[in-house]
């Protein structure tokens, strides 16, 4: 994999991380919601697409290729 590409590769799982928990943590908490509620689920959101960019970091997926 061309080290350019693994940026952009985990930008976009990243993105699609907190696409999900977005999408998935409103169907866990109960109804009706409130505007705290939606702060509460972005908040999730980001911190998930952050530690996934954090674990990416952490795993190397940054560092130059040995080619």
């Amino acid at each position: 994999m061309p080290p350019k590409t693994r940026p952009t590769i985990a930008a976009l799982i990243s993105i699609a991380i907190f696409v999900l928990v977005i999408i998935v943590v409103p169907n866990l908490m109960p109804g009706p919601l409130k505007r705290m509620d939606y702060m509460v689920i972005g908040t999730l959101a980001t911190l998930a697409a952050l530690l996934a960019a954090f674990l990416f970091t952490m795993k190397g997926w940054f560092k130059p290729s040995d080619s």
